[in-house]
């Protein structure tokens, strides 16, 4: 018997579990083994664009899902003859989390969703014995509902369209809002004696009304691009081309018929939030990889010996940018050796010891830091 009732409860409880829908993917084997491991990793396998931003993507698999239901987390809430009423933030777009923050671009929008019910009281029937004038049955039924949106961005007034396109200059709490009514009306029936016989007959109507604000609340970060880098080609020393590429706190790819050079400062990633729903959410982890072909590279100088289609590619947290690479040609000056006279205190054979010396330190930092990698 216990075993049975033990049967039933697994499976109550196994209908109640939710786990992210596999058929998402055309081949589901590596998705079902991640359900059994670690349900978050499928959310890089649905975002694969891990070096640059990609919001339209985020957008789009968001937008395809229905919310019908609180997501986990979010409260129901009754109050007067409102029941079951949730308000949630599902998203902010473009949006992308570093470091425990959330930034956002100069424009951005938001994504919220509600739900409730309006319980509506049963038909009053009086037991008493007919008096005239007193209320012998109220019949109760919905006369109308409200939903009105507010959004407040740092507790002041913003707007009341919850589609609306939100510009920002610095960082902000933003507190949307949504305003329920729900009205009751009360059809009041009351005894009246006419031809000696008791009626129950409609008097009056009354209306009961019930209000109830839910919001929630966001800090968000308002994001600002780093200076973008240059490549700029400085000499042309024989079959060598020199350039001089800036430092950049992001992401780059510098590119040349047949050669190239990329860095990059961060990895992008997506994790899952509003379970059971499974949207995605854009994040950023610090990153540090460098790789090179047919390129030397050191202290910033880049020599390659075709300079043919060099383009610079470079994104920042919510942007890719392509430009072209800049010519400033300067003449390499070597200083001139000057000879002098064979003196008896050799002076001349010390120069000439400490310049080949010298010369060949260079020699071995050259050979040391400007070997070429080939990737």
């Amino acid at each position: 018997m216990k075993l049975i009732i033990f049967f039933f409860f697994f499976l109550i409880f196994s209908n109640l579990t939710t786990s992210f829908d596999c058929s998402y993917f055309d081949d589901q084997d590596d998705c079902l083994a991640l359900l059994e491991f670690n349900e978050s990793l499928i959310a890089n396998f649905i975002y694969q664009s891990n070096l640059n931003p990609d919001f339209d993507f985020i957008e789009d698999y968001n937008s395809n899902i229905i919310v019908d239901s609180a997501p986990e987390g979010v409260n129901l809430v009754n109050s007067g003859r409102i029941r079951n009423a949730w308000f949630t933030l599902l998203s902010i777009q473009p949006s992308i989390k570093y470091e425990d923050n959330l930034f956002v671009d100069s424009s951005f929008s938001l994504r919220t969703a509600y739900d409730y019910s309006v319980s509506i009281p049963n038909t009053y029937n009086s037991d008493d014995r007919p008096r005239t004038g007193e209320i012998c049955q109220i019949r109760y039924n919905l006369h109308s509902t409200n939903e009105n949106y507010e959004l407040y961005i740092n507790n002041n007034y913003i707007s009341d369209n919850p589609q609306q396109t939100i510009t920002i200059n610095n960082d902000v709490t933003l507190n949307p809002r949504i305003i329920i009514t729900a009205v009751i009306r009360n059809k009041i029936y009351e005894w009246t004696r006419r031809n000696s016989r008791w009626r129950c007959l409609h008097d009056r109507n009354t209306y009961s009304t019930s209000i109830l604000t839910l919001q929630d609340l966001e800090n968000v970060k308002n994001y600002f691009s780093p200076e973008e880098p240059n490549f700029t080609f400085i000499y042309n020393q024989g079959n060598m081309f020199i350039g001089n590429l800036t430092e950049y706190n992001g992401n780059l790819k510098l590119s040349f018929e047949d050669s190239g050079y990329i860095s990059n400062k961060y990895e992008y990633q997506a994790e899952f939030t509003n379970y059971p729903y499974y949207f995605l959410q854009l994040r950023i982890i610090n990153s540090s990889s460098t790789s090179q072909q047919n390129i030397y590279y050191y202290n910033d100088l880049l020599a390659v010996s075709n300079n043919n289609d060099c383009s610079l590619e470079y994104s920042d947290f919510f942007n890719s940018y392509t430009k072209e690479c800049e010519e400033n040609f300067q003449q390499l000056i070597l200083e001139p050796f000057e000879l002098k006279e064979y003196s008896a205190n050799w002076t001349l054979f010390l120069y000439l010891i400490i310049f080949i010396a010298v010369n060949y330190g260079i020699y071995v930092l050259i050979k040391k830091y400007f070997n070429p990698i080939n990737s």
